[in-house]
């Protein structure tokens, strides 16, 4: 199903969905104007910057940049793909969906109808007189009924054809083939895939299984089996327990990422339910990109073993760039997460997680403990780092590096080039009135140019005027942002005047209706009836404008503290350099959240 606008049936179902109602039933709006307000669902904030449009059928959030409608709301909220969005607007707008044609849509249709058989069939096994052994398994590991049924268990009998011998009734036998519950012989014999094993339901973000995995209940081998990947399961696209922890993901600081079925299970029947698995799969570029979408830190836990060691030296090159924060944490030694949580309680475990490292903490750490030599861990860094795309960013990490193996800048930035290949360099970003920490504004034209650049900027403050007037709700963070750049122009008392002739009545916030007033009102109101009249591209929204801004703010304290690290390291000062590195990658952060937010924005508008 094409998410195009031109397919027919997607226009069919946006025009049939009421955004506001449908975002209405997850955040509290109240209307302002022609539009609605609440507080942002995707970022904490405590003044509403979060604003649904029922004219556009959009939402936006000037905070965070996050916006769109409908398709998007319930892919970023709710974690969906496009058609698990479109068919969940569909059917609950009554809308059939269409047929799907072609032998490609027959077996992925086919492939669900098995798995929800099988799902039924082995849940209902588990909870009958079949399921006595594995009950009393789940009970030895401290898995309570409610978790249990959280996660869908169940059990698959003891027997070659316990599945198809009730299957068959249902769907065919080729059907529970592609779905990679039953397996055909070379001799044309199909037999059940698992048999004796506890049965743990993989589901996609919608609640829908994928597939399986299956812990014996016996002392063959092997101990796990994986269903196999399938026309509706790919193992690096999905992440075990998704569906069960988005709640818990949307409210707690950090999401571990474990490796087991079991870690995730038990951390969520010890009460910390913000941990995915990773399908028993290396973690992929795929698995980032959902972790990435829910903003949180990022905490890799693995077994406390060379191979859980192994496998977050080869997560970190992969979720670095990606993943905004990431960070590494391990068990005590010999444990996994399960036993870990079990054995010693989820308020030690997560005081542990508080305390994860970032990858180059990590690094430096393992070097101090002779788990690492420190060639090995600078390789190590240069290969994690290698995907970092923000120049300045990229900046900062080199001098995180150099300062904690102690090596010059320039030659770390050469095990980082070799790593990444040739360095890309960007344009040259036009900047707001330069001055220098304590200086004096720089000198100003009777038009308050500031010298060479002025076209630029005055061009810029223009595009803060025109969103101004088209979001005058956010007129007055603009004109205080502008100040603060030093600007001296009439555009920031302009900002403020729209700013507080909206507050007095909201009624009246149309573009046409301030113009009208301004005239008559404002002693700058003319040239800006002028001004709008000249301009004929569209508003920007202010999120963008804000965001150079403070992106620039950012990057001029990251400039002075480049000085300071500098002279605290000179000094021997261990405690302030380390402070001062810590507010930098800070800052490196928070300037990649509004990379982020401006990645959408319209083309054209001048950078500041």
């Amino acid at each position: 199903m094409s998410r195009a606008g031109s397919d027919p049936f997607v226009e069919q179902v946006r025009s049939a969905t009421d955004v506001v109602g449908l975002i209405g039933a997850q955040v509290e709006l109240k209307r302002v104007g022609n539009r609605f307000r609440g507080l942002c669902p995707f970022h904490r904030e405590k003044t509403p910057s979060f604003y649904v449009s029922p004219d556009h059928q959009t939402y936006h959030c000037f905070g965070c940049g996050e916006g769109g409608d409908a398709f998007s709301f319930l892919m970023a909220h709710e974690k969906l793909s496009f058609p698990e969005a479109l068919q969940y607007l569909a059917e609950k707008a009554g809308i059939a969906l269409p047929e799907r044609r072609g032998p490609s849509g027959d077996t992925v249709e086919r492939i669900r109808a098995a798995l929800k058989i099988a799902r039924g069939f082995y849940r209902e096994r588990l909870l009958g007189a079949a399921g006595a052994d594995a009950r009393a398994y789940l009970q030895k590991r401290g898995i309570g009924t409610e978790i249990a049924e959280r996660y869908g268990l169940g059990v698959a009998p003891d027997a070659w054809d316990g599945l198809l011998s009730y299957a068959r009734r249902f769907v065919s036998e080729r059907a529970l083939i592609e779905a990679g519950l039953a397996i055909e012989a070379d001799g044309g014999r199909v037999y059940d895939r698992f048999r004796n094993r506890l049965m743990i339901p993989i589901d996609s973000p919608s609640g829908t299984p994928v597939g399986f995995g299956g812990r014996i209940l016996g002392p063959e081998e092997p101990k796990y089996l994986n269903s196999p990947e399938t026309a509706v399961y790919r193992k690096g696209t999905t992440l075990f327990g998704w569906r069960e922890a988005r709640d818990a993901m949307r409210e707690a600081s950090f999401v571990a990422v474990v490796e087991g079925y079991f870690d995730v299970i038990a951390f969520a029947q010890a009460g910390l339910g913000a941990a995915v698995g990773s399908c028993g799969t290396a973690l992929t570029p795929e698995q980032c990109t959902m972790l990435h979408r829910i903003g949180r830190t990022v905490i890799f836990l693995f077994d406390g073993d060379g191979a859980g060691f192994r496998a977050a030296l080869r997560a970190l090159p992969i979720a670095v760039g990606v993943i905004d924060d990431v960070r590494v944490a391990f068990p005590p030694a010999g444990l996994d997460p399960d036993l870990w949580v079990r054995e010693h309680g989820a308020e030690a475990v997560q005081a542990a997680l508080l305390e994860a490292r970032a990858p180059l903490a990590f690094l430096e750490e393992q070097v101090s403990l002779g788990t690492l030599p420190k060639r090995d861990a600078v390789d190590r860094a240069a290969e994690i780092l290698a995907n970092l795309s923000d120049p300045l960013h990229r900046e900062m990490a080199v001098q995180e590096a150099s300062g904690r193996f102690g090596l010059r800048p320039e030659a770390f930035e050469e095990k980082l080039r070799a790593a990444r290949g040739a360095a890309k360099t960007g344009a040259p970003e036009v900047r707001p009135p330069a001055r220098a920490a304590g200086a004096a504004p720089a000198r100003q034209s009777a038009s308050g140019s500031t010298g060479a650049s002025s076209e630029p900027w005055k061009r810029f403050e223009s595009q803060c005027l025109i969103s101004g007037l088209s979001y005058p709700e956010e007129a007055t963070a603009m004109a205080e942002a502008l100040e603060r750049a030093g600007s001296k122009s009439p555009a920031p008392g302009l900002l403020r005047w729209i700013g507080e002739a909206f507050a007095e009545n909201p009624e009246e916030g149309s573009v046409r209706s301030l113009l009208a007033r301004a005239t008559h009102e404002c002693e700058y109101g003319a040239p800006l009836n002028a001004l709008a009249m000249r301009e004929t591209s569209p508003a920007i929204l202010p999120s963008h404008l804000l965001a150079r801004l403070e992106t620039w703010r950012i990057e001029r304290r990251m400039e002075a503290l480049n000085g300071e690290i500098r002279r605290a390291g000179e000094s021997g000062n261990r405690d302030e350099e380390a402070r001062l590195l810590a507010e930098k990658q800070e800052l490196a952060r928070a300037k990649a959240r509004l990379a982020r937010a401006q990645e959408e924005g319209p083309e054209g508008y001048v950078s500041v």
